[in-house]
C-alpha cells in the first residue's frame, strides 16, 4: 500500500470524530483513501464532508466514457486491421506510396513499407490522399538527391 501522492491533485477532508484525513484524487472522483493510501468507505467520506452522491455520479460518468473510448479504440483497430487484411483497391500509386480506396469516399495512404500514413481512424478524400502521396514522393526524391550529392562529393585525402 502506497502513501498518497499529493502531487496528483487531491482534496483532503478531516473526519470530525476521529480527526483522520480522508483524501480523494481529483481524477478519481468517488474513491476515497486514508492518508496512507488505504481505501475508506463512502460513509466515512460523507462524514468527512465529501459530496459522495455527486462524486458517485462523476465516477459513473468517467467509467462510461472510458468504456466508450475503449469501444472507439477497438473500432479503429478493426478499421486498420480490415485495411491490411482486405485486397487493396489502389486508386493511385507513385514510387511505392499508395492511395487505397476504402469505399464511401474514404481513402487511406500507405507508404513504401505498407504502413498507413493517415492518422489512426482518420480517413481522407481521394484528392487529399493524392496530394499527400505527391508531397511524400517529392520529399523522398529530395532526400535521395541529397544523399546522392553527398556520395558524389570527392572525399579529401587523409592528411591533405
Amino acid at each position: 500500500m502506497a502513501a498518497i501522492d499529493y502531487d496528483r491533485g487531491c482534496i483532503i477532508r478531516i473526519e470530525p470524530t476521529t480527526g483522520m484525513d480522508v483524501v480523494m484524487y481529483r481524477r478519481e472522483p468517488g474513491i476515497y483513501y486514508t492518508g496512507t493510501g488505504r481505501e475508506v468507505p463512502e460513509a466515512l467520506a460523507k462524514r468527512a464532508g465529501f459530496d459522495t452522491d455527486a462524486h458517485a455520479r462523476a465516477r459513473a460518468k468517467r467509467e462510461k466514457l472510458a468504456q466508450f473510448a475503449q469501444l472507439l479504440d477497438r473500432e479503429e483497430a478493426d478499421d486498420h486491421a480490415s485495411l491490411s487484411a482486405k485486397p487493396k483497391d489502389v486508386v493511385y500509386e507513385a514510387e511505392g506510396f499508395k492511395v487505397i480506396s476504402l469505399g464511401g469516399g474514404r481513402h487511406a495512404v500507405e507508404d513504401i513499407d505498407a504502413n498507413v500514413l493517415t492518422g489512426k481512424g482518420k480517413f481522407v478524400t481521394r484528392e487529399v490522399a493524392i496530394k499527400l502521396v505527391d508531397e511524400m514522393v517529392e520529399g523522398e526524391r529530395a532526400r535521395l538527391a541529397k544523399l546522392a550529392e553527398k556520395a558524389a562529393k570527392p572525399k579529401p585525402a587523409p592528411g591533405a
